[in-house]
């Protein structure tokens, strides 16, 4: 998801690169349908699926209900934690507080 305010209100295009919300670089391929409608959004990368439903003003027990579709490794807790500017330590105990939240 191309974070605008990082990217001078810019839209995606394809084969530019931008900052994604999860503060990692991205080039949209020809084959992304979606920079078509200036958003890129890639169902993949799982760090920017919650920061757009945080964004969104999804409830905890229904961000808890997200991060359970998927596999967090070391590497996807330490993106989120730098995306929302707290330690690894935090974002762990954010996606549990999550996770709680939605049983």
């Amino acid at each position: 998801m191309c974070d605008t305010a990082r990217n001078n209100n810019r839209r995606p295009e394809t084969g530019t690169a931008f900052t994604a919300l999860c503060s990692t670089t991205v080039t949209p391929h020809p084959d992304d349908g979606d920079t078509v409608k200036g958003t890129c959004f890639a169902p993949a990368c799982q760090v920017c699926t919650i920061l757009l439903a945080r964004a969104m003003n999804w409830n905890d027990g229904e961000l808890g209900q997200l991060v359970q579709t998927f596999h967090w490794t070391h590497a996807d807790i330490a993106l989120l934690a730098t995306a929302l500017d707290i330690t690894r330590s935090e974002a762990r105990r954010l996606l549990t507080a999550w996770t709680d939240a939605a049983k």
